[in-house]
C-alpha cells in the first residue's frame, strides 16, 4: 500500500513568484514542495523489481522501461506544475539542470543499475550452470574409465585376485598368495584352426572364423560359471587357446 501525498496537492494553484520574500517561502513548507518525493516512491516500486533475482533482465528492463515512461507521462501531464513551482522558488534566474529532469535522469540511471546487476547474475548462474556440468561430465568419465580399468584388470586376472587388489586399504607392497595342495592348469587348443582360419569372400574376410571361435570361447565361459566349476579359474585366451 503506497500513500501518494501529491495527489493532496493542488496543481492548480497560482503563486506569484516576482513579490516573492524570504518569508513568504514559509508557505511551501507543505509536503507539496519536495517533488523529488515522487520519484523517490518510483525508484522504491523499482526496487522491487530488482529484487527477483532469477526473472529474466530482458524482462526487468521493460518492466522497468514501462514504469519510467509512466512516471515520465505523470511529471510532464499532471506533476508539472508541482515540479515548476518548485524550481522557480528555489532556483529562480540560475542556469541548472531541472528538477523534473534530474528526477528523469535519475530513474534512468538506477533502471541501467538494475540491468547490469540483472546481467551480471544471469552470467554468474549460466557460468555456475556451465561449471556443474563439465563437473558432471568428468565424474562421469572417471567412474567409465574406472570400471573399464576394472574389467581389464578381472579379464587378466582371477575375480578373487582382482578383487584383492582393487581394495583401498591394501599396501601396495603386499604381495598376494594362496597355498592350494594340488594346483593343475589347462591349455585347451583348437587343433587345425589356424589352418582353417582364413580371409576369403566366402567367410566375409575371416569374420565368420572369428565368430566361430568366439562361440566356442563363449560356451566355455557359461560352463565355468556352473556351481560345479566354481573352484576353476580361467585365465586368459590367446588365439585359439583356452
Amino acid at each position: 500500500f503506497f500513500f501518494n501525498p501529491q495527489l493532496w496537492c493542488d496543481f492548480d494553484k497560482s503563486i506569484p513568484l516576482k513579490n516573492l520574500t524570504f518569508n513568504s517561502s514559509a508557505v511551501f513548507t507543505d509536503i507539496c514542495s519536495y517533488p523529488e518525493y515522487f520519484v523517490f516512491t518510483g525508484v522504491l516500486a523499482m526496487v522491487t523489481c530488482a529484487v527477483f533475482l532469477r526473472l529474466n533482465s530482458v524482462l526487468k528492463l521493460a518492466v522497468l522501461l514501462i514504469m519510467i515512461a509512466i512516471y515520465a507521462l505523470l511529471t510532464e501531464t499532471i506533476y508539472a506544475g508541482l515540479f515548476l513551482r518548485y524550481d522557480n522558488l528555489n532556483h529562480s534566474g540560475e542556469d541548472f539542470l531541472g528538477t523534473k529532469e534530474a528526477s528523469l535522469l535519475l530513474m534512468a540511471m538506477f533502471l541501467l543499475a538494475v540491468f547490469y546487476h540483472g546481467q551480471q547474475l544471469e552470467y554468474t548462474a549460466r557460468l555456475d550452470f556451465l561449471w556443474r556440468v563439465q563437473a558432471k561430465e568428468e565424474i562421469n568419465e572417471m567412474k567409465e574409465l574406472r570400471e573399464h580399468n576394472e574389467n581389464m584388470l578381472r579379464n587378466i586376472l582371477p575375480s578373487h585376485v582382482a578383487r584383492h587388489f582393487l581394495e583401498k586399504d591394501r599396501d601396495n607392497e603386499e604381495l598376494y598368495s594362496q597355498s592350494y595342495d594340488a594346483v593343475g592348469v589347462m591349455f585347451a587348443s583348437i587343433p587345425g584352426f589356424a589352418d582353417f582360419y582364413s580371409q576369403t569372400e566366402m567367410n566375409n574376410q575371416g569374420v565368420e572364423c572369428l565368430r566361430l571361435l568366439n562361440e566356442i570361447i563363449a560356451d566355455f565361459d557359461e560352463l565355468l560359471g556352473e556351481d560345479r566349476f566354481q573352484d576353476i579359474e580361467k585365465i586368459k585366451t590367446i588365439g585359439s587357446t583356452y
